[in-house]
């Protein structure tokens, strides 16, 4: 797998002044994160009134790219779990630790008290990370790839039952069974079960432009979402509001719910904010140049792109580098790209364009600042604000006049609202909600991705339990002293996103990619089942397989293959198998788990046990384990 797979080339043209451009360059849709304050509430919100939950809106947000369906298959073994938490909660003895047994489906215990009170009424559904295009050119626009946000129902393997608005409802109140518009489950676990089976039927035909985030605030907080991105000549812009996606949100998201959102990833989010830089930020993720190119770079205006002709590097155009500046300091004000920076003829990095290797078609939404000059991705105070803040910004307070990202928030989160509006157009209608009884600490936010499970654990070994928190030094080594500057002091190597080995001393973990694939954060060993054996390619020069959906289709020597190349020059294209799966840092998704502080649960995507599914620490059942014990404080009157 690598961390974009839609071949793409570059650009179009847009006229854009230095000082226009100088005056938000620097700004590199980033902030430095802390541990999430209490949010503070305007003089119009309601005193917020403590009220126990019985409910649970659970939302998965899945990766559905190419590489994903074996870490999917194992979340499809865990969910059961899940389920078994909420429905049948621990008993605990009179010191808070648990006895081992489980309480009845009414709440009681053999022994002790349960953790809380049995949650008999859950919604479950499923977003995936293919949010289609951004308004870039026949890019992500087919079946498939382009869900826009919506809950997953369209049955890509085989259709659910009981599920028409696309999610699953579970009560264990027999007697409302099968009264509402869902058709809700009675046996829960014939409730888990089918949603095992939901994910599996997700597969891996995604968009290669993950948009994990933007898919969750998509469906969740936009008081307004778009129904898609159109332009402008090269400007994009918001079209339309989508009211299917809506009636969908109505009917899943209940106002007195505790909500969990349960991202799982195996690499970093992918998506640009495609009104930035007026409007011009779609470019980035362009699959066609149209013809066009920067008419101020280079003397002639035409040498701003080299064509790819390695297909190991994808097709299309590279990309305009980004001034000398910005590979020693991304802060610095003369770190712009080099079509804008009046210094261009003299700089040395403008001199010459990226070559394929500095910018393969696949990896174009790693260290862009650094890379590019400048950021086009959304701020990751969006998402950490998404979940947190009781108001959120509509279309209208998003952007200011040059494209920067400012967020003005007027507008009621309809993740606090009292009641979601019948769907319509109306902007005034869609901002102006009333108030309503969940709080910011009864939202949850948990990444299942690409960390090393040793950093979670007490001692940094995985014979130790899993951390219930990480402290300061923990968040050090995952993302580095200051990620919104750029400052990696402490970092461990595994988390740096980089087409070149990091120094990591632990084997399969760097390699020689020839710049082509990052290095990774994790893997681990497939199971036989899983494991993925080539077929015979017909690409021109051939792969050693038809598929390129696994890293062993690919013309160099992955570690995570049954053997070595002979060569690692593109030249041996002889079949192999692919025995070890892995993930790259999701650097953006972590962040925004850092910002919410304890409102938010981090996981590893790369289990350390598919032997014995009996084991605690089998498959992904130490995080589910993990937000069950953290939300279980809100499932329980307060002291």
């Amino acid at each position: 797998m690598v961390p974009m797979r839609c071949p793409i080339a570059f650009f179009a043209a847009f006229p854009l002044s230095l000082a226009l451009f100088t005056a938000f360059a620097g700004c590199d849709a980033t902030v430095d994160l802390a541990p999430a304050p209490a949010p503070t509430l305007d003089a119009s919100w309601p005193t917020p009134r403590h009220v126990v939950p019985d409910k649970v809106d659970l939302l998965f947000a899945v990766d559905d790219s190419a590489a994903m369906a074996d870490k999917q298959r194992v979340l499809a073994s865990t969910v059961p779990r899940f389920v078994e938490r909420f429905v049948r909660p621990r008993c605990r003895n009179a010191d808070g630790t648990p006895n081992g047994l489980t309480a009845s489906a009414d709440g009681l215990c053999a022994s002790g008290t349960p953790e809380f009170k049995p949650i008999t009424d859950i919604h479950i559904g499923i977003v995936t990370s293919s949010m289609g295009n951004f308004g870039t050119p026949a890019t992500c626009d087919t079946e498939g790839t382009n869900l826009r946000g919506h809950l997953v129902n369209d049955g890509r393997s085989a259709a659910i039952a009981h599920e028409p608005s696309g999610f699953l409802a579970y009560t264990g109140n027999a007697t409302s069974a099968g009264t509402g518009a869902q058709n809700p489950y009675t046996d829960a676990e014939k409730f888990a079960g089918n949603f095992g089976a939901f994910i599996n039927n997700l597969q891996e035909r995604g968009c290669g432009y993950e948009s994990q985030l933007e898919s969750v605030h998509h469906f969740l907080v936009q008081p307004d979402p778009w129904k898609a991105i159109a332009r402008d000549g090269d400007a994009a812009r918001y079209d339309g509001v989508d009211l299917e996606l809506l009636a969908e949100r109505k009917a899943f998201l209940r106002p007195d719910s505790v909500v969990v959102v349960v991202m799982l990833t195996d690499e970093d989010d992918s998506s640009v904010d495609p009104l930035s830089i007026q409007g011009r930020g779609w470019l980035y993720m362009a699959n066609t140049s149209n013809g066009l190119t920067f008419p101020t770079y280079g003397k002639s205006g035409s040498g701003d792109q080299q064509t790819r002709t390695d297909r190991r590097y994808g097709g299309g155009t590279t990309a305009p580098s980004g001034t000398s500046a910005c590979k020693t300091d991304t802060n610095s004000i003369s770190c712009v790209p080099c079509w804008a920076s009046k210094d261009r003829d003299s700089d040395p990095s403008c001199k010459q364009t990226l070559s394929q290797e500095d910018d393969p078609a696949e990896l174009r939404m790693y260290a862009m600042k650094r890379r590019f000059g400048w950021d086009p991705q959304y701020p990751v105070r969006r998402y950490v604000d998404g979940f947190s803040a009781v108001r959120a910004p509509d279309r209208r307070g998003e952007h200011d006049a040059t494209g920067k990202y400012v967020g003005t928030a007027k507008c009621v989160n309809p993740l606090f609202a009292r009641e979601l509006p019948a769907p319509t157009d109306d902007l005034d209608a869609l901002c102006n909600l009333e108030p309503g009884p969940r709080d910011p600490s009864q939202v949850f936010f948990a990444v299942v991705g690409g960390v090393p499970e040793d950093l979670l654990r007490t001692d940094g070994s995985l014979a130790k339990p899993r951390k219930t928190a990480l402290s300061s030094d923990d968040w050090q080594k995952i993302l580095g002293a200051n990620p919104a500057t750029g400052d990696g002091t402490g970092i461990d190597p595994r988390m740096i996103a980089s087409a070149t080995p990091r120094g990591v001393t632990q084997p399969g973990y760097d390699w020689d990619s020839k710049k082509g694939d990052l290095m990774f954060a994790c893997t681990f060993e497939l199971p036989k089942g899983d494991q993925r054996i080539g077929t015979t390619g017909t690409a021109d020069p051939s792969t050693s397989v038809e598929s390129t959906v696994f890293a062993c289709s690919k013309y160099w020597d992955s570690p995570l293959c049954d053997r070595p190349l002979t060569t690692n020059d593109a030249t041996d294209t002889s079949l192999r198998t692919q025995v070890r799966a892995a993930a790259y840092p999701t650097l953006r998704p972590l962040r925004v788990a850092k910002g919410l502080g304890n409102q938010a649960i981090v996981g590893s995507i790369c289990p350390t046990n598919l032997a014995d599914p009996t084991s605690a620490d089998y498959a992904y059942r130490p995080t589910i384990d993990a937000i069950v014990d953290r939300v279980s404080g809100t499932l329980v009157e307060q002291p």
